[in-house]
């Protein structure tokens, strides 16, 4: 029998002869492999040879620049638009986004208002609402408490707003980066030039490019489970076992701690199906690797650790936790699948964001970010080499029986008995696409990576490609069908390039070109998104408007502000770090609704995470709504007791709104820029 044929006598002679199979570039492994299977052959656990260090040298260096120059990507210089118009010279490359205004308009706000908060950083808040819990917000902001230490993204906020922003971008860039490096790294069984095409292709997918890499920390802390769970199982060093399962216990309690079930619930399956392939493709190298009474152990004391952490905070957060949990939304949000049509799907695949302007009425751009998806042509292509091999490879499988289980939520819908079993009830389909993103990309790498032992029929290829083709070309013309402003005809080049990329893929001589190509495709369709932005900060703290708003609540540090007109400015005294009533809650707070709604007849609209606006009317009836699942307007007069009850003092009201307010002899204007304008109560 040929030594090819016989992976473990090639493996016997490689330890005799003192070769690291358990380590290394990819060339070691590749010499290892065979047509016995996946599982006969050595994992590729992460070892830094020459390449990998000079990786994690230049991303380094980038990162030490970045935080030099106080570089970021945050579209915070909508700011000089909103208040008076004055010129973003802190902006080097493109324009801030208005429609990021989760960023610069509240998630950034309350973030700050954390170091304008005395004592800086506070657990509760008290120039939010009534006072806010920090610890639970679904905002994420910097706290002196341990729970910070698992959310790494916030750190730079500690030693200066502009450094804070400066980190908070690039940590979650380069960490998506890095990460998902180390994941691709073993699912394509360490190829180097795989895993670093597959990781440019989550770090600046149009998912997280066109969202400022919001919620980008669960991913990353995802992908760090599933490397650190490879090596508490894998590694044959006990110190590498000891500090895989310190990682484990980190990562798996970063998950948890930085709560958005969607993401979490949606990553967390994806972790298990992914973990089960990984172990069934490697499940000969796992049985012979011994130690197991060790290895269980530092699995059970990462996991038993994490317990402890997550456990530490739900006790000491349970009341507020409760509070959420009971919210109209999101805590009592239940969701069947079904309402996300194929088409959205597939959506990204067509470069809308090119053809659909950002201020297109009725369209949110950043909704349409998503991936770059080939599973269903690698589905197809996975199953004939299979049949035809007569080889399962697991961790194919199991990943593409995760993205068949997230399809049929998504796009058909489970019944809701199966929906509350699963958790799946809180997942909306839409947030469920980072979880399949990733998965695309864990297929995309493990495909580049798989060997081809025999050239496929010409005839098979075809019908795979043409069929993929066609469903393009299917996709292309729902995609223009429900967007009006697209024509089918703008669609056909991209379906065309995308299909040639899925030929490229199939064909072994061409499969690393590809997948680069794909990484590069998704990097030209997001650089240009988001700003190049230095500092800007300094700018919130010394325009006109905050001069004038800080001296007023010099004199009276009791007075409260509040906002009429909009809800993008009701965050502004905050960020200041001026006690104010309204803006976003990020749980409802009841001592303050009881007063607005003593009978509570809205109690399901402002029950809720929430941006709280308020808008002047000359009835004395107070009526609150919410436009939208996150919104909260309450409409009352200005003039109405329930301010004076909150010690209300000063107004920041916004054009037309200063038009009620002129109106009214209780108030007197006392600042006006552009449609930016200061009430006192007389």
């Amino acid at each position: 029998m040929a030594l090819a044929a016989r992976p473990a006598l090639v493996i016997a002679i490689a330890k005799r002869h003192g070769f690291p199979l358990q380590f290394g570039g990819s060339q070691r492994f590749m010499a290892a492999r065979t047509s016995t299977g996946m599982s006969d052959e050595p994992v590729p656990l992460i070892h830094f040879d020459g390449r990998h260090r000079g990786l994690v040298l230049i991303l380094l260096l980038l990162f030490v620049f970045c935080l030099a120059l106080r570089l970021h990507g945050f579209s915070l210089p909508q700011w000089h638009a909103q208040l008076d118009g004055s010129p973003a010279n802190e902006v080097l490359l493109g324009h801030p986004r208005e429609i990021r205004a989760d960023d610069w308009a509240a998630a950034l706000c309350t973030i700050f208002a954390q170091r304008e908060h005395d004592p800086a950083f506070a657990v509760f808040n008290e120039n939010i609402g009534l006072g806010a819990d920090m610890i639970v917000s679904p905002i994420k902001t910097p706290v002196r408490h341990y729970v910070t230490l698992f959310r790494p993204h916030l750190w730079g906020y500690f030693f200066g707003r502009d450094l804070g922003l400066a980190w908070h971008w690039w940590f979650l860039i380069l960490g998506l980066f890095y990460s998902y490096f180390l994941c691709f790294f073993l699912v394509s069984g360490g190829r180097f030039f795989v895993a670093l095409s597959g990781a440019l292709l989550i770090a600046y997918s149009p998912f997280f490019q066109f969202k400022s890499a919001e919620y980008a920390e669960i991913t990353i802390f995802a992908a760090l489970v599933f490397v650190a769970l490879v090596h508490v199982l894998f590694t044959r060093s006990r110190r590498q076992r000891v500090a895989g399962a310190l990682i484990l216990a980190w990562s798996v309690a970063g998950l948890a701690l930085n709560f958005y079930p969607p993401s979490q619930l949606a990553l967390g399956y994806l972790l298990i199906f992914l973990s089960a392939g990984f172990l069934l493709r490697y499940r000969a190298e796992l049985h012979a690797r011994g130690q197991w009474r060790h290895r269980l152990i530092c699995l059970a004391c990462g996991l038993g650790l994490a317990a402890v952490v997550v456990g530490t905070f739900v006790a000491q957060g349970w009341p507020m936790l409760q509070i959420i949990n009971h919210t109209v939304f999101p805590g009592q949000r239940f969701v069947t699948g079904g309402d996300y049509p194929c088409w959205r799907v597939f959506a990204n695949n067509f470069f809308l964001q090119f053809f659909i302007p950002e201020n297109l009425p009725g369209t949110n751009i950043t909704e349409y970010g998503s991936f770059f998806f080939f599973f269903p042509v690698l589905a197809a292509w996975a199953a004939y080499r299979m049949w035809s091999c007569r080889q399962v490879d697991w961790l194919v499988g199991s990943t593409l029986l995760f993205c068949c289980a997230l399809m049929l939520f998504a796009v058909v819908g489970f019944p809701s008995w199966l929906s509350a079993v699963t958790l799946m009830s809180k997942v909306p389909p839409n947030r469920s696409m980072v979880a399949l993103g990733v998965a695309n990309a864990v297929l995309l790498c493990a495909a580049t990576a798989s060997p081809q032992t025999k050239k496929p029929a010409d005839v098979v290829l075809l019908v795979i490609i043409g069929g993929w083709g066609v469903f393009l070309l299917i996709m292309a013309r729902s995609v223009a069908e429900n967007v009006k402003s697209l024509a089918f005809w703008e669609l056909v080049l991209s379906a065309a390039a995308l299909t040639i990329l899925a030929y490229g893929l199939l064909q072994e001589r061409f499969k690393e070109g590809s997948i680069f190509a794909i990484a590069v495709i998704s990097i030209g369709a997001t650089c240009w998104f988001n700003p190049l932005v230095r500092g800007g900060s300094v700018f919130l703290y010394r325009n006109s408007l905050a001069v004038r708003m800080r001296a007023l609540s010099a004199r009276d540090q009791k007075a409260r502000w509040v906002t009429f007109g909009t809800m993008f400015y009701a965050d502004y005294p905050r960020l200041l770090g001026l006690p104010a009533l309204n803006g976003t809650h990020p749980y409802p707070q009841f001592a303050l609704w009881s007063r607005f709604d003593p009978e509570r007849r809205f109690v399901d609209q402002y029950n809720r995470y929430a941006h709280v606006w308020f808008t002047a009317v000359a009835s004395d009836r107070i009526t609150i709504d919410s436009p939208f699942l996150d919104q909260v307007r309450v409409s009352l007069p200005p003039t109405s007791p329930v301010l004076d009850e909150f010690r209300v003092r000063f107004f920041l009201v916004i054009s037309p709104e200063d038009q009620f307010f002129d109106r009214l002899p209780q108030f007197s204007k006392i600042f006006s820029h552009g449609r930016v304008h200061i009430y006192q109560k007389r």
